[in-house]
């Protein structure tokens, strides 16, 4: 069995769900020998070991971690929630988020243009990295970068967007002299724009030394997704068949998932796809816990909520900096911001954070039902909103009127009590099927709805006859292609001649009919909704002010004569 992923656990090491004994193993970072103590909480890692016939604890041969980038951050922005940023690093893009990051010698707050990194993480197909660990690197001099050769011209290639001279480098680990397409990692010196490689490793990826039929197990976002066939850092998933994770497992670019079956020389054949990240949010205190049964309940003002979890869920102690906590190191009366999604009947806990003791409380999930306006239900709870300010899927204050107009069953909203009575001072739309900042940073062109360069009328007209209760959040065009995403957080994706050709969330769930009469079922045809720059949420200014009907002028950016994306 080789198993590529994050660690989420000690005890020897858990990684995917599966527990490591490395009394044993060949334990390498960044190809230098190390030893157990080197490995740590959110690093990602390549895992070739046994496993027992039940599928039981297994035992690691060798354990390979290779950073994904070492260097200073700059050009870093942060979305208006402040629960995610984006920085970039020798040529990369990254995604950080307040609570699903792992951080070590730093924390959330503390990034800044300037500071030292090494981050580990899975990239998506836009190139951008979601990290999974950012520790401090201060006193660290080498840079590190990881990824695919392209561009190659004698010793001089792109990794990723870093223009690379491997002039004078030692070669290692490689099957031959370098090439376009192979996955290596350099270590050398930023010199101006250049990173000057010192060294240039091979042997990063989890598939160089399988055999055909060999076990494979591989944590990833999903990219260039096509119905069951898809990427997981670089490497091809056939997941015709594949077991889905939970039951009602839905695929989307940027996702985070776990696919596990065997190698056949080209590709991994999935026989299980198991979702790894959840959009269910809560922040509370733990009200019981049973270590023995993997339980949990966080009380909220009005009621507790039951959690489950697994071998898979990854906890960090942001309050005491455990470097390995488990739940058995939780406590009733503990604050803790829990991530999670609905596996059957249970809410299976993906991460908990346990932070400083704070009043705020928190509910994160699809609407059962609401009285308008003063009640929503979230996971069988009744929250008062009666006096919270409102806000759409882009993060625009909206009055609540336009939300309740927009609002439907099904619908992602996140309710924030801040003072803990029971009252939400913070009611927002979320897009469903999006983890932090993976739809909050983008460098698309802003459409206007109204002016020059204004959204087409056919698409407007179509909006107007499709969602007549529902606002434009937000409108932008990559290209060819316009997207548009509504209050509620449902994306469209339309042609420059009007036709959808793609339609997610709450307002397409029960599909659409596209400009020349056929049926559209929602997440299917055409583009897929987050593929790159598709990326709602921040850039520019948000055409459509809260409560403009499509095409009105309203105060919307954008009026008679401005450029898109203008003010």
């Amino acid at each position: 069995m080789t198993t590529s992923g994050t660690i989420t656990g000690s005890g020897s090491i858990f990684v995917n769900g599966q527990r490591f004994a490395i009394d044993d193993a060949a334990i390498t970072v960044n190809g230098e020998p190390a030893n157990e103590a080197a490995l740590a909480l959110g690093m990602v890692v390549t895992v070739a070991g046994s496993i027992g016939d039940d599928d039981g604890d297994g035992t690691a041969r060798t354990v390979k971690a290779f950073t994904a980038l070492r260097g200073i951050a700059a050009d870093l922005k942060r979305d208006d929630d402040g629960n995610s940023l984006q920085l970039r690093l020798l040529g990369t893009d990254v995604i950080v988020e307040r609570e699903g990051t792992v951080f070590a010698g730093t924390d959330f707050d503390s990034l800044a243009p300037g500071s030292r990194l090494a981050i580990d993480g899975f990239t998506g197909v836009d190139g951008r990295l979601r990290a999974t660990r950012i520790m401090a690197a201060a006193g660290v001099a080498a840079a590190l970068l990881a990824g695919t050769i392209s561009a190659l011209n004698g010793t001089t290639f792109l990794l990723d967007e870093q223009p690379v001279d491997a002039a004078g480098a030692v070669l290692e680990g490689l099957p031959a002299d370098l090439k376009d397409g192979l996955r290596v990692q350099v270590r050398g010196n930023l010199e101006g724009e250049v990173l000057r490689a010192v060294r240039v490793s091979g042997g990063t990826g989890p598939t160089e030394a399988l055999d055909d039929g060999d076990a494979l197990r591989l944590e990833g976002r999903v990219a260039r997704l096509d119905v069951d066939t898809f990427l997981l850092g670089g490497i091809r998933i056939l997941a015709a068949g594949a077991e889905r994770m939970p039951a009602d497992l839905d695929l989307a670019e940027g996702l985070v998932v776990e696919a596990t079956g065997h190698w056949n020389g080209e590709a991994l054949v999935a026989d299980t796809l198991t979702n790894r990240r959840g959009t269910l949010r809560l922040a509370a205190t733990l009200s019981a816990i049973d270590n023995e049964a993997g339980t949990l309940a966080l009380q909220l003002p009005t009621d507790s909520i039951a959690l489950a979890t697994d071998r898979r869920t990854l906890v960090e102690d942001a309050r005491d900096g455990l470097p390995f906590p488990s739940i058995e190191d939780l406590r009733t009366g503990d604050y803790v911001k829990v991530e999670a999604l609905r596996d059957g009947d249970r809410l299976l806990v993906t991460r908990i954070d346990r932070g400083a003791d704070t009043p705020a409380r928190v509910l994160q999930a699809p609407v059962e039902d609401f009285t308008a306006p003063a009640t929503i239900t979230l996971l069988g709870l009744s929250v008062a909103v009666d006096e919270a300010r409102f806000q759409n899927a882009v993060d625009t204050d909206i009055d609540r009127g336009a939300f309740f107009d927009s609002l439907s069953r099904g619908a992602l909203v996140r309710t924030v009590d801040e003072d803990g009575d029971g009252r939400a001072e913070v009611v927002e739309f979320e897009f469903p099927r999006a983890l932090d900042g993976e739809l909050a940073f983008r460098d698309e062109i802003s459409v206007p709805l109204v002016g020059d360069k204004a959204l087409p009328a056919n698409i407007l007209t179509d909006l107007t006859s499709r969602f007549a209760a529902q606002d434009i959040a937000g409108a932008w065009l990559d290209e060819d292609e316009y997207e548009v995403a509504l209050a509620d957080g449902t994306r469209l994706f339309y042609t420059a001649d009007g036709a959808l050709l793609d339609s997610s969330g709450p307002s397409a769930e029960a599909g659409h009919v596209t400009s020349d009469g056929g049926s559209i079922p929602p997440g299917q045809g055409g583009d897929i909704p987050g593929s790159p720059g598709d990326n709602p949420g921040s850039g520019g200014d948000i055409p459509g002010s809260p409560g403009d009907d499509p095409g009105s002028s309203g105060d919307a950016p954008g009026s008679s004569g401005d450029n898109p994306g203008s003010s």
